[in-house]
């Protein structure tokens, strides 16, 4: 009887390894997918944030960055940090929605709590002067819906270099 019972509790981790590791797969299938296909704003509108900010982790990586999810910054999904060192925040709004400064005051808050002194504040409208200021000032970037889209085709359009065979030198 206990025999059986440490087989099914055995079979039932091993079944949740498995489905665990299928569900990670198709999940990273799917963003690569995202970010090779997103070409407006609109297709960006209609996601989830957690699927974008998941193409934005994607997308940082590919730049070159080391990226973590923090839950230290972010009003409505989790934010992102690159390279230990810039907080990156995601306002999905309306396409033509002007961010307004208060939320760059809440993400600067956010900032010092955690002592970063760098940011982004990305989303898919644009921003208003007062709000492009205030976050010059505190070394945040501003990244509109376009800017966004120039940075998916940018990752779009790199390639990995070509390796090319050389054939090997017999020793004389």
């Amino acid at each position: 009887m206990l025999l059986a019972y440490f087989i099914c509790v055995l079979l039932y981790i091993i079944f949740d390894f498995v489905s665990r590791l299928v569900n990670k797969t198709r999940h990273k299938k799917k963003i690569n997918r995202l970010l090779a296909t997103v070409n407006t704003k609109d297709e960006l509108l209609y996601m989830r944030e957690t699927e974008i900010l998941n193409m934005l982790a994607l997308l940082f990586q590919k730049k070159g960055y080391k990226v973590k999810t923090t839950d230290k910054c972010g009003e409505f999904v989790n934010g992102l940090l690159l390279d230990d060192v810039i907080f990156v925040e995601l306002q999905k709004n309306s396409p033509k929605h002007l961010l307004e400064i208060e939320t760059a005051i809440k993400f600067t808050y956010c900032m010092q709590q955690a002592s970063i002194h760098r940011g982004m504040l990305i989303t898919l409208g644009d921003f208003k002067l007062n709000t492009k200021l205030y976050c010059h000032k505190y070394v945040i970037e501003c990244v509109n819906g376009d800017q966004l889209l120039a940075m998916i085709r940018e990752v779009r359009m790199q390639t990995d270099p070509v390796k090319i065979k050389q054939p090997r030198l017999s020793n004389p």
